[in-house]
């Protein structure tokens, strides 16, 4: 079994990025996905609603 990566495209930005873990916001409870773009080394933190599967 392999382990593929997922890859997003934040729609606002048009940033592609690989997908860390996706959870819920317990302030917000709005859901979030974090990411590892793929130009940078630090991981960012978008909301699903501003998301494209790529």
């Amino acid at each position: 079994m392999t382990n593929a990566a997922e890859f997003i495209r934040n729609t606002k930005t048009g940033t592609v990025a690989r997908v860390v873990c996706r959870y819920i916001n317990t302030k917000t409870k709005k859901p979030m996905v974090q990411v590892r773009p793929v130009s940078q080394l630090k991981d960012a933190y978008w909301l699903v609603g501003n998301t494209e599967e790529v």
